[in-house]
Parts: C-alpha cells; structure tokens; sequence
C-alpha cells in the first residue's frame, strides 16, 4: 500500500486490491474533487474507490455542487464501484443525493452509502453482477 499526502487530501492507494482509499483532510470544493478525480484518480487505475467522510461535514453540499459533481464521474471500467462512508444520516443523505445526480446523468459506476468502514470494504471487494 502506497500512502500519498496532498494539500487537502489523504490518498492510499492499494494496486493489490484495486483500491483507492480517500480521506479529506479540509472541506473541499466541488472543484477541487472534480480536479483530483480527473487527474490522479483516473490514473490510479483503480476500480474501488472509497471516499471515507467520517470526519467531514457535507452539509454545506447544495443541490447545484451535487450536479456539478455528477457530470463528469460517468465514466470507468467495467466494474468501478464507489462508497461513501459517512458520520450522521444528514451526511448519508447528502452523499445519497450525489449518488442519485451520478445515476440520473447515466454512470456506469456501482454506488454505495455507508456508516461504516468494515461494511464499505466488504462491499467493495464483493464481485460485480456484470462480471461474475
């Protein structure tokens, strides 16, 4: 496992797994995560990617940054899941919110909301319908 420190993020990257564990270290922007999923994260070449936001705060997210968000994470390999792991129910609306903008804009990436890591984890590694 290979431990990258940004600026605002935390980033371990797990090429055995396929996994990409991200950690905000700061409140981010829309902007800010839309630039570090088309730069480092598509060339991690993961395919699981865990966003753990169990120390953010997403209630400042509006309608408007989940669109945003959404618009251009409609692309992946076949296989590509995404989790959430969040602290309150607020948060897990929120990140239901994102996850809903991404399916209605068509993307092929399976999503989940969770409270928990283990759960997360478990999820991720489960193999994808498509393929199995």
């Amino acid at each position: 496992m290979t431990v990258f420190e940004f600026e605002h993020l935390q980033v371990e990257v797990d090429k055995s797994e396929s996994l990409i564990t991200i950690k905000p270290l700061r409140a981010l922007s829309v902007d800010e995560i839309n630039e570090f999923r088309g730069g480092f994260l598509v060339e991690s070449g993961c395919r699981l990617i865990l966003w753990d936001l169990r120390e953010s705060d997403l209630t400042e997210i509006t309608g408007d940054d989940a669109v945003r968000f959404s618009a251009g994470n409609t692309e992946g390999p076949a296989g590509t899941r995404l989790a959430f792991v969040v602290p309150t129910p607020a948060d897990y609306g929120i990140s239901r919110m994102i996850s809903a903008r991404m399916e209605i804009a068509g993307t092929k990436t399976t999503i989940g909301q969770f409270y928990d890591m283990d759960e997360a984890i478990s999820w991720l590694k489960q193999p994808p319908a498509d393929l199995e």
